[in-house]
């Protein structure tokens, strides 16, 4: 391992970076990729020349493509009778492509590889590319959208409730700051044809993608690892006994040293390490990444067993209410679906183990690498909301309550217009305070002796036909 080599891992992840908002500071020119951009600029050249007859097609193909080419014409049964006879047997057909692509890679130098690719896309050029690269970029986009406000409202809740902040809310905060450039990148990576066939991506983005992919792979352990360091630094503020301390600081510690060496050995996965994106080296050796990336991904489901049990012999000691075990079922079922995406992601990376057609069958792993750093980092953060989620149901609560009051008290008004009755009765409406509003005299109410006046019965602004007519006034009149 030399300095160099440091130097470019160095040097790779910031500038992986900044390729999220211009891809062109991935654009470097090196005196190593020299070959690779003269391969290109010639295979553009052929490609706006594309032969009028077979044979001449024939004449361009590199020789080490030359048998796979042939290979392909007799699987396929096609005409050569012509450009056109043959471009319409071979371009609709992704299994013949795929097979033709697979064949180039494993007998060909890159240069030669390049090239025979620029013819293809010369010959096929008129007929639809399939594409994977807009479900790359919704995931992405969408999770972004859930995943960060929720993030910010950790943040707000911890701020409310504490008014500072801890281990555990700048673990998180790492890891959103690697999810924010690891799904850049890969909106970067769909726009360079992440997501197409391999032999449909123009050969001028294969190096950017390869450097892409190279931080991705990083990035996507350093999320892992302080998302669940995160959570691991939340239960240690709950749970103060001294089992679950020691347990939780002993599995911290596996956390950073397991993470540290599948950083190490992804950073360092070919030598010299320029060689992981410059594939025209031919003196590049290379570990299996085949068997880094299960190993890790069993690492990955078992940590996350072992976070959903940590904290359970202390959960069951607690007394809580319906609510609260509702919300902690809910928060842990989200943890387990954590756990299912790992599961998922294993099963992608069995499947397409060796492939050749990285750029389409690596997209299901990608969107579930996606997908299970968001969860964690989600899982991490809903933890910490409770106490936000307390103060506003209490804020809306409160505020209902005083909506309630002044509901009924615009009824009680309301109810003081209505007319009074009294059973047996016609019943009488409510009378004007005093004659000049227009009072309507009433007939005399047990009328005693020689008294002739006349009685007027009116209802004062307080009467509430619940406390036994207590708001009738009686004016006299003779």
């Amino acid at each position: 391992m030399s300095v160099s080599d440091l130097l470019h891992v160095f040097w790779l992840l910031p500038t992986a970076f900044v390729s999220i908002s211009t891809c062109a500071t991935m654009r470097r020119f090196n005196i190593a990729w020299l070959p690779v951009w003269l391969a290109m600029s010639k295979t553009m050249t052929m490609a706006a020349e594309v032969p009028e007859t077979v044979p001449g097609l024939l004449a361009i193909i590199p020789q080490c493509a030359m048998s796979c080419v042939m290979d392909t014409i007799q699987v396929g049964n096609c005409s050569i009778a012509s450009i056109k006879s043959l471009e319409e047997c071979v371009c609709p057909s992704i299994a013949l492509q795929s097979a033709l692509s697979d064949c180039v890679q494993l007998s060909c130098h890159f240069e030669d590889q390049v090239k025979a690719v620029g013819v293809e896309a010369a010959v096929c050029a008129a007929y639809p590319k399939p594409s994977r690269s807009k479900e790359v970029k919704t995931i992405a986009m969408v999770f972004t959208i859930v995943t960060f406000p929720i993030v910010g409202l950790r943040f707000l809740s911890r701020w409310t409730a504490t008014s500072g902040f801890w281990w555990d809310d700048w673990t998180v905060l790492a890891a959103i700051v690697f999810l924010a450039g690891l799904a850049g990148i890969e909106i970067a990576s769909a726009e360079l044809g992440f997501g197409m066939h391999y032999w449909h991506v123009k050969p001028e983005n294969g190096t950017i993608l390869l450097q892409l992919f190279y931080a991705v792979q990083m990035l996507y352990i350093l999320i892992q690892v302080f998302a669940k360091m995160s959570i691991l630094l939340f239960f240690s503020r709950i749970f103060q006994v001294r089992w679950f301390l020691v347990t939780v600081r002993a599995f911290t510690a596996f956390l950073i040293l397991h993470g540290l060496l599948f950083v190490l050995l992804v950073a360092f996965q070919c030598m010299p390490v320029s060689s992981v994106w410059d594939r025209s080296n031919d003196n590049r050796t290379c570990i299996n990444m085949t068997a880094v990336g299960y190993a890790g991904a069993a690492f990955s489901i078992i940590e996350d067993l072992v976070i959903m049990a940590l904290p359970i012999p202390e959960l069951l000691k607690l007394q809580l209410t319906k609510k609260k075990k509702i919300a902690l079922a809910i928060i842990f079922s989200l943890g387990s679906f954590a756990c299912v995406t790992s599961m998922i992601r294993l099963k992608y990376l069995v499947m397409f183990m060796g492939t050749l057609d990285t750029t389409w069958d690596n997209v299901d792993i990608v969107i579930w690498s996606i997908i299970d750093s968001f969860c964690c980092i989600l899982c991490a953060s809903l933890l910490a909301l409770p106490p936000l989620v307390l103060k506003l149901s209490k804020f809306f609560r409160h505020h209902w309550s005083q909506m309630s009051t002044r509901v009924s008290s615009t009824n009680n008004n309301k109810s003081r217009q209505s007319t009074l009755s009294i059973p047996g009765s016609k019943g009488f409406e409510k009378m004007p305070r005093s004659p000049e509003e227009g009072g309507y005299p009433m007939s005399p109410l047990s009328p005693q002796g020689n008294d002739k006046g006349v009685d007027t019965i009116t209802i004062s602004d307080g009467f509430d036909s619940g406390r036994d007519l207590e708001s009738l006034s009686i004016d006299r009149r003779v």
